[in-house]
């Protein structure tokens, strides 16, 4: 015969197993044995507990999915737990300074004042409701910006 794999990596296990005494089994056990599970009384000894039946590797598998989908829905769908504003509706808040200058201006000048922000002087904007801090320039300041336009305009006005 030709050894097998196992019979030479297993030869120290072999030998200690065929030294081993001989038991030998009581009389009718192989009867007995036969009729005991023919019968199905074993189940007494074996009966499962409900926290092995929901401790069972599938079952945590499938509870745990089902918590984790449970709270994923909730944190998707609970749009309403708070209150978002939308920036872009609110009414920008309107600062003191502004506030105190428009007072001022109601109570010195009943005119309205322009700017002109305009493409070819078609129209002419209110300042009265703009939200903006007027800046108060002294002569020299005036004197100074105007010299800047014209140094601009005719900068533009040489690249054409």
């Amino acid at each position: 015969m030709i050894p097998n794999d196992d019979e030479v990596r297993y030869k120290n296990i072999i030998n200690l197993l065929k030294q081993m005494p001989k038991v030998s089994a009581p009389p009718n056990f192989e009867s007995d044995l036969m009729r005991r599970i023919n019968i199905g009384n074993f189940n007494d000894t074996y009966k499962i507990k409900w926290w092995d039946r929901f401790l069972f590797p599938t079952r945590i598998i499938a509870a745990t999915t089902l918590a984790i989908s449970i709270v994923a829905v909730f944190y998707v769908l609970n749009d309403n737990s708070v209150d978002k504003e939308n920036p872009f509706l609110l009414k920008p808040p309107i600062r003191k300074s502004v506030l105190q200058s428009q007072n001022k201006q109601l109570h010195l000048s009943k005119t309205p004042e322009y700017a002109e922000a305009s493409i070819n002087g078609s129209f002419k904007i209110n300042k009265e409701g703009l939200n903006f801090l007027h800046i108060r320039l002294n002569e020299a300041e005036k004197a100074k910006i105007t010299r800047l336009k014209e140094q601009i305009r005719a900068y533009f006005n040489e690249n054409r």
